[in-house]
């Protein structure tokens, strides 16, 4: 490390030219030495440090105008394009990263750009909004919650390493395609070029190349909704309801055309290849209730005026909008795409949009790439009540308890009580229509269920071509996000509903349905790869409404990263953010620090709609204005509201925004690499042995390995979590699953603790019990058990002991990097005598 900085900060300041030879030659031999320290990449890391490319941007692209070239030139403009990307990416000479072999289990991490790291501060300003700079030039900060902070991909590519020491294998970044200058990039105006203010097209190549050294694959976050322009308007009011109904009538039908909808009256701004009413739905702007609900406006309608919703079922601008999003496959060579708003459109595009980028990458050698959509729905996070045999009673009952239970929970501040039937919502049923086999048979579309017509055409066109997939031989989305689950385990971790609710769910309708259009990854269980959080950029921080329950949340950590599907790490979560404002406002007067208190104060309202999103995302670096709290008291007194001179951050390794020694982050890390070590954890299914019904209880439950039989025991992990709602839980004799064939007195070892051995005893009728009595877990604590002799010696530097898996490749990123820096202990230490004797010469030999 000191030889890396000592030699870049002399190379900024003396000419490798002026050096005499032999100094050369020593200074040569010190990058030699450095580039066996760090690895392939180190030398370039070296060389060019903090290499940006803000300054080698691509010339602005000359966009073709479709009202005056016509529908046909601008999809040959696309295909072009499309050709153009593939040509620069091969001029770049970077090597294309090929698809994992599976995407089961992986540990993702998501990242908001602009709150998560600035890096470049020449592009602050580039696309930052004029009323923006227009505030903070008249010293005007109330506004500063939901401003621009200065994050760019620079940022993200200064910190893969950290990334990498926590065990990070996917990373999803929200979206970095050109937007109207809101922080959060999701109103897209240009899907052609990046936003300036987080970098240039090849600063995100770049970015994604060096995540590929470090062994992470990168998703990234696409809108296709819709598109935004303020100056652009309707030529007439829209009448809503019944413009959503009749292009509703039109997709079950299966007969969509352009007839329908007001025009439009286009600005000069406005993004020229779609510049034609035939793209567009044309119904007018949504309220809260129709873009949460399950009405014909939530496809059809436009989320807020302003955001122009497309017309999806329209097969030209589908063609188009393709080919401009397999453009930064081609030439940025990320792994995947997240389908933002994917609720949000109709599902005979969401068949074509998956099915030909899955084939398109498929050619570049990604034979897996990742499609995953964002399919929100609002029962996940909020109270509410499940019907059992809902199906099995008269309407009228249904109709008078659900409204009755809705009327009445209203009086009590839940105004959106979730009631949910046994016979699976129609959110299941939503979600479940775009995701694989899309509710109906790919090699015979004509058998589905109940499905729109135009989705069965759609099928039928692209057959031979999903179907020529052997990774995915189906038309939908590869994965999504297992919200329910998700919503549902959070609330019993978070104390509002029974533990018990998260096994209920296992099964549940809810799950079955889903689990019905799955396409598995190869080896892995049904579920192992759609996504799972605690908490993400939509919901409220899980410490929200307890700023100091670290405990709480170690807890929530472990359910994530040993259950089953992708876990979603979000930025900050192994940090223990709480989204909670410091004490002292230290911006602007008094107005602006009362104002800011006020959305501060806002905090405590979790509901749907209420919550202000600028608490869910605080900044990540030092010299960002919105640094919000933590449960960890070494991170929580860095928080400050302010508006401190923007600077780039110091080194991760140094970094005090990203302290790695407390509790939260050792958790976390080892967790992580337990999860990547452990088949049964990363692509297994789930047996529950106990789960308490109360709130925040303790449960027990054991992964194992899907390519096992359900009575093999052999690989199985089992884990034992206290939520802490209750406090301490003395242990009683744990019954297991009398259909696994354990041999009696088999030992396990606890992972966290291997001096902790519990032993699996038989009774007299057969059952097995672990003997775990006596056993005491406080609040927030875990035991991770496997079968003695399955597992590695303990690591001291990790903190655990990992399963021993002939399946593991990667052991684990913390010990990659602590093999990394011995080597660079070693071999650096002669780095930097070699670079200090050619500088000391080059001195020598000047002066004399």
């Amino acid at each position: 490390s000191q030889a890396k900085s000592l030699f870049q900060s002399q190379t900024d300041s003396v000419s490798f030219g002026a050096m005499s030879a032999i100094s050369r030659v020593l200074a040569s031999s010190a990058l030699l030495w450095w580039s066996a320290c760090a690895g392939p990449a180190g030398a370039e890391e070296l060389a060019a440090p903090r290499r940006l490319r803000s300054s080698v941007v691509s010339a602005k692209e000359e966009l073709p105008d479709i009202e005056v070239v016509g529908v046909e030139a601008v999809k040959d403009w696309a295909g072009q394009r499309l050709v153009k990307g593939e040509q620069s990416f091969a001029a770049s000479g970077l090597p294309r990263q090929p698809s994992p072999d599976s995407w089961a289990g992986v540990v993702v991490y998501q990242i908001m750009p602009d709150r998560f790291n600035n890096g470049n501060l020449s592009n602050d300003l580039a696309n930052m909004p004029q009323a923006q700079q227009d505030a903070m030039a008249g010293n005007n900060w109330t506004g500063v919650p939901d401003w621009r902070h200065g994050g760019d991909l620079q940022g993200i590519r200064d910190r893969l390493g950290y990334l990498e020491d926590l065990g990070v294998q996917t990373l999803w970044i929200t979206p970095v395609l050109m937007n109207d200058g809101g922080y959060h990039g999701y109103c897209n105006t240009d899907p052609t070029t990046t936003d300036p203010s987080l970098g240039s097209p090849e600063e995100l190549q770049d970015l994604v190349a060096d995540a590929h050294r470090h062994g992470i694959t990168v998703v990234l976050d696409v809108v296709i909704n819709h598109m935004c322009d303020t100056a652009t308007s309707y030529a007439s009011p829209p009448d809503h309801e019944p413009c959503a109904d009749r292009w509703n009538d039109m997709y079950w039908n299966g007969t969509a055309n352009n007839a329908t909808g007001v025009g439009m009256n286009f600005s000069s701004s406005f993004f020229p290849p779609f510049r034609t009413t035939a793209f567009f739905n044309r119904c007018g702007a949504n309220n809260v209730a129709d873009t949460s609900g399950e009405t014909a406006a939530a496809v059809f309608g436009d989320f807020v005026e302003g955001m122009f919703d497309y017309n999806t079922q329209n097969q030209d601008w589908q063609e188009i909008f393709t080919n401009l999003l397999k453009y930064w496959v081609a030439f940025a060579d990320v792994d995947g795409l997240r389908l933002d708003a994917a609720k949000h459109v109709t599902a005979d595009f969401i068949a074509y949009l998956s099915t030909e980028l899955r084939a398109y990458a498929m050619k570049l050698g990604k034979a897996n790439f990742l499609v995953i959509g964002e399919e929100a729905v609002p029962g996940g996070i909020l109270d509410g009540l499940r019907l059992d045999a809902a199906k099995h009673v008269t309407a009228d009952f249904i109709a008078y308890l659900s409204t009755e239970l809705r009327a009445y929970a209203m009086k009590l501040g839940k105004a959106n009580f979730l009631v949910i039937g046994e016979e699976a919502s129609r959110e299941e049923s939503w979600k479940a229509l775009g995701l694989g086999r899309m509710m109906s048979d790919p090699e015979d579309p004509e058998k589905h269920g109940q499905v729109p017509l135009a989705l069965t055409r759609r099928m039928l066109d692209l057959k031979s071509t999903y179907l020529a997939n052997p990774s995915f031989p189906a038309p939908g989305l590869t994965s999504l996000y297992n919200f329910n689950m998700s919503g549902t385990a959070r609330d019993a971790l978070r104390c509002d509903q029974e533990t018990k609710s998260i096994e209920d769910y296992f099964s549940s309708w809810a799950r079955e349905i889903l689990m019905a259009q799955v396409v598995p990854q190869k080896g892995a269980a049904p579920d192992a790869h759609l996504w799972t959080v605690v908490e993400l950029h939509d919901w409220p921080r899980f410490l929200g409404l307890y700023p100091n329950r670290t405990d709480m949340l170690m807890a929530a950590v472990t359910w994530l990263l040993t259950a089953p599907g992708a876990p979603i790490l979000y930025y900050g979560v192994e940090q223990a953010y709480n989204g909670n404002c410091p004490s002292q406002i230290d911006i602007g007067d008094a107005s602006v620090a009362s104002s800011i208190r006020e959305v501060c104060d806002m905090g405590a309202q979790e509901m749907y709609g209420s919550h202000p999103d600028s608490l869910k995302r605080q900044d990540m670096f030092a010299s960002g204005p919105w640094l919000l709290g933590s449960s960890i008291e070494e991170v929580n007194r860095l928080a400050h509201i302010t508006n401190a001179a923007p600077a780039v951050s110091k080194p991760w390794q140094v970094d005090e925004m990203l302290p790695r020694d407390h509790a939260m982050y050792r958790h976390t890390r080892k967790l992580v690499a337990l999860r990547r070590s452990c088949p049964a954890l990363s692509s297994g299914s789930i047996v529950w042995h106990e789960a308490q019904a109360v709130d925040c209880g303790f449960m027990a439950y054991r992964g194992f390995p899907s390519a096992a039989a359900l009575s093999d025991a052999t690989g199985e992990v089992v884990v034992l979590i206290n939520s802490g709602g209750g406090g301490e839980v003395l242990l009683d004799a744990l019954p297991l699953n009398s259909t696994v064939n354990r041999a009696d007195g088999q030992w396990y070892v606890n992972v966290m603790n291997i001096s902790q051995r519990v032993q699996a005893k038989a009774s007299g009728d057969g059952s097995m019990h672990l003997m775990v009595s006596g056993q005491v877990l406080e609040a927030g604590d875990i035991m991770v058990l496997v079968q003695e002799g399955s597992h590695l010696p303990f690591n001291d530097t990790l903190g655990i002991a990992l399963c021993k898996s002939a399946e593991l490749t990667v052991q684990s990123a913390e010990v990659h990097s602590s093999a990394a820096l011995r080597r660079a202990g070693t071999l650096g230490a002669w780095g930097a005598i070699l670079l200090l004797s050619a500088l000391l010469l080059n001195t020598f030999v000047s002066a004399a």
